[in-house]
């Protein structure tokens, strides 16, 4: 894991990089012989399913749990099979961006899914999903700082967001050229598409 991301330093060092970039790990599990296969891969926005329960919490959960891949060849017992690929966050950017999937498809037909998220302004604490040896300067815990509502379908629509002003400690809606101050009621009312988290002790 340590060597993906020092590979990826020493190929992209950047103030975005440093930001928004983050490692997670990829196993696969072949139930007939126990093999293990396990990849580093790096993200910048973590797409998650819209979970049954509607916390953020349960999101992520969900998305670690992982996906189910239709015949997967284990490389050791040569066995074709279904398996699930779990996914674990390795190491944590200081600015994490959750995108909800709210479009998809059922039936052939392409749909928005409505459904409520709620999710914590402050004090989300992401200390336990990441399993890495941590050698991160900052928090584990992060507060909100912006949220991205899409209103209309899947075909067309209209974005507005939420944005809190730290020298102002308050949050603002913006809805193209207008801006104007929100109470908090409005932001946790969201119905939320991106979230935009930062480490606690980041600026």
């Amino acid at each position: 894991g340590e060597a993906a991301w020092r590979q990826l330093k020493t190929m992209n060092d950047s103030i975005v990089t440093r930001l928004f970039h983050g490692l997670q790990r990829s196993t696969l599990l072949c139930t007939v012989c126990g093999f293990e296969s396990a990849t580093f891969e790096t993200f910048s926005v973590l797409s998650l399913p819209l979970a049954i329960g509607g916390s953020l919490r349960h999101c992520l959960d969900q998305y670690v749990r992982g996906d189910l891949i239709t015949d997967w060849r284990c490389s050791k017992c040569r066995r074709q099979q279904n398996v699930y690929k779990k996914l674990n966050l390795w190491r944590l950017p200081p600015v994490v961006i959750f995108h909800l999937k709210r479009f998809g498809f059922s039936g052939g037909t392409a749909r928005k899914v409505h459904a409520q998220v709620t999710f914590p302004l402050r004090d989300l604490d992401l200390s336990q999903l990441a399993i890495g040896p941590h050698p991160n300067t900052h928090s584990m815990v992060y507060d909100l700082f912006g949220v991205v509502e899409h209103h209309g379908s899947q075909h067309s629509g209209h974005y507005t967001a939420y944005c809190f002003n730290q020298p102002a400690a308050s949050w603002f809606f913006i809805n193209d050229t207008v801006v104007k101050e929100s109470p908090t009621h409005n932001v946790r009312e969201a119905t939320a598409y991106i979230l935009y988290y930062k480490a606690r002790d980041v600026a």
